[in-house]
């Protein structure tokens, strides 16, 4: 039963017109097009549960092979891919281990298993007449085309992993895709020292700036900065200038004024 709870729906609304886009229409016409097409689809379906970001592991030393292992097809081919997306802004890097694709992000929907049984519910009660309705009213208004994807979400860990867990959430600085943040946690199989030791990592990060960004963006996902081991990053501290008093004269009161300034003592 609590492993039913945990289930989540996920769907990518593609639009009417999208094999109409000049730019998907170049993609098809090109040699291999259509197969490349495909690995677009699978991309966007693959980033999904993190917003549309492709995140690489290092489970393969480059995106494409790490690529080719999620979405069966063949290296070649999706280096062939990418340089396309990115070359129309279809793919955008973000930092070493994350890869967006922005017409993925503005297509996203999802619900959790208790709506999409209100929703069937719903449906059910509907009478004939409504349902043609509605569905009538719904050819109006949308102009979507909405493929959906039903993914499970992993079962949680035992309640003390959930814990030191939370401990490490609570602290990160940039709380996306919690669940791929989780299975990464549980993956790693943390001891209380090294627990103590990540969190300790990710504070110190954030006093030297390494996880302190205006553009929260610029912040590895947390799957990311645990897959790839960052708490053991050496701390790349700022030097804080030292500054002196100079002393310009002395108030009625006998306090000292003057002014500070930087200086090299």
């Amino acid at each position: 039963m609590g492993a039913e709870k945990t289930k989540r729906y996920w769907w990518l609304k593609l639009k009417d017109d999208f094999f109409d886009q000049v730019v998907i229409k170049k993609l098809r016409r090109m040699a291999g097009g259509d197969t490349y097409t495909i690995i677009y689809l699978k991309m966007q379906l693959l980033s999904l549960q993190n917003e549309g970001v492709i995140l690489f592991e290092g489970v393969e030393d480059s995106l494409e092979e790490e690529l080719s292992l999620h979405i069966d097809e063949t290296v070649e081919n999706i280096q062939m891919t990418l340089l396309f997306l990115k070359k129309h802004s279809l793919l955008e890097t973000l930092s070493e281990f994350e890869h967006v694709l922005p017409e993925t992000v503005k297509n996203i929907g999802s619900e959790g298993l208790s709506a999409a049984r209100m929703r069937n519910l719903r449906a059910k009660q509907t009478s004939p007449s409504d349902a043609l309705t509605s569905q009538s009213a719904h050819n109006v208004v949308t102009c979507d085309t909405e493929i959906r994807v039903k993914r499970e979400i992993p079962p949680i860990s035992p309640k003390g992993d959930d814990d030191v867990f939370e401990k490490f959430w609570k602290v990160y600085p940039r709380k996306v895709a919690k669940q791929k943040a989780q299975k990464a946690w549980t993956k790693l199989k943390v001891t209380p020292e090294l627990s103590e030791t990540i969190i300790a990592a990710v504070e110190a990060q954030k006093l030297s700036g390494q996880l302190q960004r205006e553009d929260s963006r610029f912040i590895p996902y947390p799957a990311t900065w645990l897959n790839s081991g960052s708490w053991e990053d050496e701390v790349e501290a700022e030097e804080i200038p030292k500054r002196r008093f100079v002393q310009t004269g002395t108030f009625d009161n006998g306090e000292a004024e003057g002014y500070w300034e930087d200086c090299k003592c």
